[in-house]
């Protein structure tokens, strides 16, 4: 019987070894104005820590955001404040 989580972690692993980029998860979220969101959590040998946010409304709309000041005039970056993180 496959192993579902199994084939998932694995998948993981193997995709990590190959491109250096891991997708530790992602959400929904809808904003104020009824947007639909995917926000993706990824760690890349490269870039660090960021995340992806891409619109569901039409794909059209990508922002990146960094925990790791990676390319800071492209990704908004990502700080700590009163123990929380925030999008600066």
């Amino acid at each position: 019987m496959l192993d579902i989580q199994n084939t998932i972690k694995l998948i993981d692993e193997m995709t990590r070894e190959l491109t250096g980029k891991e997708c530790l998860g992602s959400i929904m979220m809808q904003d104020s104005n009824s947007r639909l969101w995917e926000v993706k959590v990824r760690i890349m040998d490269g870039r660090g820590r960021y995340l992806k946010i891409e619109s569901k409304l039409n794909g059209s709309q990508t922002l990146r955001a960094s925990a790791d000041d990676y390319k800071p005039k492209k990704y908004l970056r990502i700080r700590p404040m009163n123990g929380t993180s925030l999008l600066a």
